[in-house]
Parts: C-alpha cells; structure tokens; sequence
C-alpha cells in the first residue's frame, strides 16, 4: 500500500476529523494523561523521600546509641584503672 501523507488519514484505517472538537478532545485528553503521570511521579517521590527520611532516622538513633555506648565504655575503663591504682 502507498505511503500517504494527508493530513486526517491514517494508513490502515478510516480518514479521521480534524476539526477543532476532535483537535480539543485530543488536547484534553493528553492533558489528562500528563496530569496522571504527574501523580504517578509526585507519588513515587512521596514514597521514596518516606524510606529515606526512615533510614535517616534510624542512622541517627544508632549513631546516638552507639555515642553513649562509647561514653559508657570510657567511663568504664577509666574507673577500673581509678580501681587498680588503690
């Protein structure tokens, strides 16, 4: 089958309208497609900044604990030498 190149005509199908209410429809509807991909991208990224903002949080806790495990562990040491020199 020739190619053809007429504007409203598609190869294998019927000639389509293209006055201005198919050419809104359209817009309307890539409109509507856009704005789904939008809240598909805002909650994807939703999703994600709630995992990293958990494991940002539990390093904090842990980097906290093992703060005072340090401390504890100094201070330990430092009253067992306190011990061993009387």
């Amino acid at each position: 089958m020739p190619e053809e190149h007429n504007e409203g005509h598609r190869r294998d199908g019927p000639r389509l309208p293209l006055d201005d209410s198919w050419a809104k429809d359209l817009e309307r509807w890539r409109a509507g497609k856009v704005a789904g991909l939008g809240k598909l991208v805002a909650g994807i990224a939703h999703e994600m900044n709630t995992l990293v903002g958990a494991i940002e949080s539990a390093l904090d806790l842990s980097r906290r604990c093992i703060e005072r495990v340090a401390k504890a562990i100094a201070g330990l040491s430092t009253s067992n030498s306190t011990a061993q020199e009387a």
